[in-house]
C-alpha cells in the first residue's frame, strides 16, 4: 500500500482560516460559519473547557454545539467522547465504568498521536466499547478516503448521520482537512435531505441502504438533486437490486466498509463496476494492510485505533501485533478486492452445517416486491435450529415462503416467513439481530 503523508489535524482550521476565510465552513439551519469564524469560535470554546486532560463527555443532541466541541476538545489538550442522547440509563453507566472519564489523559496540546476522539462501539452484543483514536488516526483517514474518492475545497458533504457515530463525526474530519463545508442536519428524513441536497448544491453524501432506499421510493425514476460527485453507502450490506436501481438513475453510489475502529472506511468503490454484487467493497484505501485470520478480516494501518479505553489508560488493548481482527468474514481476491461474507457471530448451527444469514439473506433479497428481508432462527428438535425470514414489503407471506422454497434447500431454506412493517435497525441502520429474535419471539410462529 501507497504510503500517506499525515498532516496534524490540530493546523487544518488555521489553515482554513488563512487559505478561505470568507468560504463556508459549516451550516446549520440559518446559521452560517465561514472558515475565519469557525476558527475563532473553536478557539474561543477551547479556551472555555475546564481541566484539561479530562474526557469531555458530550450528548450529541445539537449538531452545530457538537461540532464545535468535537474541534476545540483536542484544541484544549482533551479527549471528545459524543454519547448517543438515546442511549439507555443502564447502558450509559456500564459504558463510562469501562471510560472512567474522571481520571484524566496527561493534558497535552493537540499532538497527532495524543488521543482525540473516543466513540462508543454500536454495542450490538452488549455493552459498547469505547474505540480511542488518535489526531494520527483521523488525519490518515481523511486523507485515505480523499485520495480515493476526492474531495475539495468548496465542495458539501451533507452530514445526516448521528455524530456520536464515527460516519459521522469523520465527515468533520474530512471535511476539515479539505477545506470543505460540512452541511449538518438533525439526522434524516426524505424530504428535508433532498431539499438540502438542492438548496446547497451537496456534492458529497452519506448514507446507509436504508435510506438510499427511501430516497428511491419518493424520486421514483426521477434523477438525483443537486451536483453530487460521490455518495458513500455502508453501515450495512446494500443489495445488488438496489444499487444497481440508484447507479442506473444516476446516483455516483460507492459501496463503502469501515469501523470505528478503523476510523471510518478503509475499503471503497470508487464508482460502482458493472460486474459489481453484494457484499464487495472494493480494494483498500491507500495505508492499509489487510489479511484474513480464521476467515475473519484483520487490518493494520495508521488510521487503526489505538485501542479500546479501559480505566489503566492502556493502549493496544484490542489490537494484536498491531492488527485488528473485525468480526467480519472476508474473502481475499487475487485482484485485491474484498468481499464480506457475514458476521462471525451471526452464524447458525443447522443440521450440523454453519449457515451464515447473509448468505440466505443475499439470496432472497431478489424476491421481487419485497423491500428489505432478514433471517433468523428458531429452536427445532429435529435440526437444531432452523431459519426464520422476517421481511417488509408489498408481497404476501405465502410469495415469500415459495420464492424461498425454490431458491434454498435443505438447512439454508427458511420454515416460516413473517411479515413486518419495517425490519428492526439501529441508528446507524444496521440490522438489529436481537430485535429480530425478539420479533419472532413475539409472532410465536410454531
Amino acid at each position: 500500500m501507497a504510503d500517506i503523508k499525515i498532516t496534524d489535524p490540530s493546523t487544518w482550521l488555521a489553515h482554513n482560516r488563512d487559505a478561505y476565510p470568507n468560504a463556508d465552513a459549516v451550516i446549520y439551519k440559518s446559521q452560517r460559519l465561514t472558515h475565519r469564524d469557525l476558527f475563532v469560535q473553536v478557539t474561543h470554546l477551547s479556551q472555555q473547557l475546564k481541566q484539561p486532560g479530562l474526557i469531555q463527555v458530550h450528548e450529541a443532541r445539537d449538531p452545530l454545539q457538537t461540532t464545535l466541541i468535537f474541534h476545540a476538545a483536542p484544541m484544549a489538550g482533551s479527549p471528545f467522547l459524543p454519547l448517543d442522547p438515546n442511549m439507555s440509563a443502564n447502558t450509559r453507566e456500564a459504558f463510562l465504568e469501562k471510560v472512567a472519564p474522571d481520571i484524566p489523559f496527561a493534558p497535552t496540546p493537540p499532538e497527532p498521536d495524543a488521543v482525540r476522539l473516543i466513540i462508543a462501539t454500536s454495542g450490538t452484543t452488549g455493552v459498547p466499547k469505547g474505540v480511542m483514536l488518535s489526531g494520527r488516526n483521523l488525519a490518515a483517514s481523511a486523507l485515505a478516503s480523499r485520495q480515493r474518492i476526492g474531495l475539495n475545497a468548496g465542495d458539501r458533504w451533507l452530514a445526516c448521520l448521528p455524530l456520536f457515530h464515527i460516519g459521522g463525526l469523520s465527515i468533520l474530519s474530512r471535511c476539515a482537512e479539505a477545506g470543505a463545508c460540512v452541511v449538518l442536519q438533525d439526522g434524516f428524513n426524505t424530504d428535508k435531505t433532498l431539499a438540502a441536497m438542492d438548496d446547497h448544491g451537496i456534492t458529497h453524501l452519506s448514507l446507509v441502504p436504508t435510506m438510499l432506499h427511501r430516497f428511491l421510493e419518493k424520486l421514483g425514476n426521477r434523477k438525483p438533486p443537486g451536483r453530487l460527485k460521490r455518495v458513500l453507502v455502508g453501515g450495512a450490506a446494500i443489495s445488488t437490486d438496489l444499487a444497481r436501481r440508484a447507479f442506473d438513475l444516476g446516483w455516483p453510489i460507492c459501496p463503502t466498509y469501515g469501523m470505528s475502529e478503523t476510523s471510518s472506511q478503509f475499503s471503497t468503490f470508487e464508482q460502482l463496476p458493472d460486474d459489481w454484487c453484494e457484499g464487495q467493497i472494493g480494494t483498500p484505501l491507500d495505508g492499509f494492510d489487510v489479511g484474513l485470520h480464521d476467515m475473519r478480516l484483520k487490518v493494520r494501518g495508521p488510521a487503526v485505533m489505538k485501542g479500546y479505553i479501559n480505566p489503566a489508560r492502556t493502549m493496544g488493548q484490542g489490537l494484536e501485533n498491531s492488527w485488528f481482527i473485525t468480526n467480519d468474514l472476508g474473502h481475499i481476491g487475487e485482484d485485491g478486492q474484498l468481499s464480506i461474507i457475514g458476521r462471525a457471530d451471526d452464524a447458525f448451527l443447522i443440521g450440523g452445517e454453519t449457515v451464515h444469514p447473509a448468505t440466505v439473506e443475499r439470496i432472497l433479497s431478489t424476491c421481487p416486491d419485497v423491500d428489505e428481508i432478514a433471517v433468523t432462527a428458531r429452536n427445532d428438535r429435529e435440526w437444531g435450529k432452523r431459519l426464520v425470514i422476517l421481511y417488509a414489503g408489498n408481497t404476501d407471506e405465502e410469495s415469500v415462503q415459495q420464492f424461498a422454497n425454490k431458491h434454498l434447500k435443505g438447512p439454508y431454506r427458511p420454515t416460516h416467513t413473517i411479515k413486518l412493517a419495517v425490519l428492526p435497525r439501529n441508528t446507524m441502520g444496521k440490522l438489529d439481530r436481537q430485535a429480530l429474535i425478539t420479533a419472532l419471539t413475539g409472532s410465536n410462529p410454531d
